[in-house]
């Protein structure tokens, strides 16, 4: 009963059919009116049915022409909603920031990998944003700009200083709020004036997060991690099996020449070598390497020598002089290892040189009297001990001599880490194979592999049995080295690299086609690569891409990347229409901020070693928009940082390994540096904030 009086008050509300009355009213009116009501306003009446229809009346049809309607009817002319766009343009591909709910954390570097790849490979669809079109891109530039950080573009630090520098400030989490990890916008008229091209080629800037150990502290390359790729688990699998197992037959070998293992110039550099003279390519390196040398005390004066090679020409050997298949290619070859002991200098100083020729004949096996007094043997790590060192007579300069008589232009040194050695020996060569380089830690620099590991990793043989306890033996460990490099010249470059895991981007995008619409061949078309960067990358990380164009200024990487993409007018370097992407690097911008320790490199070409941030920026900023400039249409672009100012976190992890040494044989009063947690938390926000980076995107 109860039901019954409550569904008759409702059908008299809503009227005897159910409807709402006022609704109804709404539905009369149509939607016009009802927007005017929820406005406030009045509504105009609704036209009758006959009134509205332009073709009942034969004597009221105005054919669309306004002027033809009759006087008391009022014609509105409705422009359609729907946007016009030509066939160019809705098929123009285009790269979106269109989902912001699925942004929950700030982007990372191997997100923009995955955006490559899904692009110009096999990868997946990137979250993050929309790709509209993408078979319509038809190229790719990816350009990495160290020192370009996101200070310079949303504070006033691009004063006209000579030089900047300020506390590190402990980077958010970026994990908390959207303000720290969404794009932001770029306005032109709120950039500092030298970075005010931006806004003219890319719509926002993207925060980056750069991969590292949180726990360790460390950050990982970001050169290597953006060009290499993890393998799919079938050719993971396959590849594995392969590299793990030595006698595999299925491992494809391609040897190569023990001169191809000699570490460049800029390798030396980046991993703290003295650089000998001959490495200098003009009178302006010269200086600056020597002015280099005098403030660490590294010279002639200071106890150091260089062996007797005025030029790397010399070092070249005829063709007729070498024997046919020589892997050695006419060179004399020896391996080193050192052992040390700490003096009242507080440094390290050579206690045994240990020499071994190609054949593994020992050249040289002494024991050296240092010439200040010992304060550490350091017995358990170089099994030196007082007695053995009492009847010694050899000094270092004895040692020196010898040295600059066996290595001279065609003598190649191998070591492992051998910086050390030849630091504890004050002596320099052009002529370096580090198996630390060549078998290169699974996850980049600055991290390296121990000898150790590497022997019995690939050689499958124990040394250094006696670490910690009797000592190590310094012939064993120059003949580790020297069987690891003849492995590498039996299997190949790639052999001990990270491509037993991994593989390059060069190498996935070449696996794939370019798309019907981009080729006019009958057949399929694989899409090809390029790098572009300073030095030989050739002999680093490039070797897959098709073309590699190593420069020397960053003018010349303009100029290197414009021929790779649209290609060589004479077809000497690639032939007409260019690679499918290109990877290219500036460095004048990290090397006037001092994050590689350039005062070592002397810069040539456009001089960004003089003037003020500002004017090094704004060049920077010139040669990025020379890049787009040159770039063809449906070209992506990408620029990216690849992280922050690295040297305030490279100071103290260089003073941890010095505490860390010191710990194992003094007592803690004795240390000369200390590690505590304040230390620890230094460091800790250090790589924090050296982790953060940025990056552009967009399509020209």
């Amino acid at each position: 009963m109860e039901s019954s009086r409550k569904k008759s008050r409702k059908r008299k509300r809503h009227g005897s059919n159910g409807e709402n009355p006022s609704m109804k009213k709404a539905l009369d009116v149509g939607l016009g009116a009802v927007k005017a009501l929820l406005a406030g306003q009045s509504p105009t009446a609704p036209r009758p049915a006959e009134e509205t229809s332009t073709s009942a009346d034969p004597d009221h049809q105005t054919d669309g022409d306004p002027s033809a309607a009759p006087e008391d009817w009022t014609v509105v002319d409705r422009k359609s909603k729907k946007k016009k766009h030509n066939s160019y343009s809705s098929e123009y591909p285009s790269i979106v920031f269109a989902k912001p709910s699925a942004l929950k954390a700030q982007l990372k570097l191997g997100q923009i990998q995955e955006l490559i790849l899904y692009i110009f490979g096999d990868g997946k669809a990137p979250y993050w944003v929309a790709i509209n079109n993408a078979n319509q891109i038809r190229k790719m530039v990816v350009l990495m700009v160290p020192g370009l950080e996101r200070q310079m573009i949303e504070s006033p630090m691009l004063e006209d200083q000579p030089s900047e520098e300020g506390e590190i400030e402990l980077a958010p989490d970026y994990k908390t709020s959207p303000d720290h990890y969404f794009p932001v916008k770029l306005e032109k008229e709120r950039l500092p004036e030298p970075m005010r091209p931006l806004a003219d080629m890319f719509p926002l800037l993207w925060p980056v997060r750069t991969p590292g150990d949180d726990r360790q502290h460390r950050v990982e390359n970001p050169v290597s991690r953006m060009l290499h790729v993890p393998l799919s688990e079938a050719q993971d699998k396959r590849k594995q099996q392969n590299a793990l197992n030595h006698q595999n037959k299925s491992w494809k070998c391609e040897p190569v020449p023990v001169t191809a293992l000699i570490a460049s110039p800029e390798i030396l550099r980046e991993t703290d070598f003295v650089m000998h003279p001959a490495l200098s390519n003009n009178a302006q390196e010269t200086s600056l390497e020597e002015r280099r040398r005098e403030d660490k005390k590294q010279t002639a004066a200071d106890g150091w020598v260089d062996s007797e090679v005025l030029n790397l020409q010399y070092a070249e050997v005829p063709e007729a002089e070498i024997e046919q298949g020589s892997v050695t290619r006419g060179r004399d070859v020896y391996a080193v290892d050192c052992e040390m002991c700490e003096t009242t200098t507080g440094e390290l100083e050579l206690t045994r040189i240990s020499m071994i020729d190609w054949d593994g004949t020992v050249a040289m096996d002494e024991l050296v009297k240092p010439t200040n007094a010992i304060t550490n043997y350091l017995t358990p790590y170089s099994g030196i001990t007082k007695e053995m060192l009492e009847p010694v007579t050899t000094t270092l300069s004895d040692i020196q001599t010898r040295l600059k008589a066996i290595l001279h232009a065609k003598a190649i040194l191998i070591g492992h880490s051998v910086n050390a050695d030849l630091g504890a020996l004050k002596f320099t060569h052009p002529f370096i194979i580090d198996t630390s380089i060549i078998y290169p830690h699974p996850r980049g620099p600055p991290l390296r592999s121990s000898l150790k590991y590497l022997t019995q990793r690939y050689l499958s043989r124990e040394i250094q049995k006696g670490d910690g306890a009797t000592g190590h033996d310094s012939i064993e460990d120059a003949l580790g080295c020297l069987d690891l490099v003849k492995l590498k010249c039996e299997k190949g470059l790639l052999w001990g690299t990270a491509e037993a895991t991994l593989e390059t981007v060069f190498k996935r995008i070449g696996r794939t086609n370019r798309p019907v619409n981009q080729t006019n061949s009958a057949g399929s078309v694989q899409r090809s690569s390029a790098v572009v960067d300073w030095g030989h990358p050739e002999r680093v990380y490039a070797s897959t891409a098709k073309l590699c164009i190593g420069c020397k200024a960053d003018s010349e990487v303009v100029d290197g990347i414009s021929k790779a993409i649209n290609g060589d007018s004479d077809g000497e370097l690639v032939s007409d229409g260019g690679v499918d992407f290109v990877w290219a690097r500036f460095r004048e911008l990290e090397t006037f901020r001092g994050w590689r320790e350039r005062e070592r490199l002397g810069i040539v070409g456009d001089g960004a070693h003089k003037g003020s941030l500002r004017k090094v920026a704004a060049q920077t900023l010139h040669h990025i928009g020379q890049v787009y400039g040159s770039l063809p249409p449906c070209t992506a672009f990408v620029v990216y940082s690849g992280g922050n100012d690295p040297r305030e976190m490279d100071r103290l992890h260089a003073l941890k390994r010095q505490f860390t040494q010191e710990f194992r044989t003094k007592k803690w009063d004795e240390l000369s540096v200390k590690w505590t947690d304040d230390e620890e938390q230094a460091l800790k926000k250090a790589a924090l904030a050296m982790r953060q980076g940025l990056a552009f995107i967009t399509v020209k």
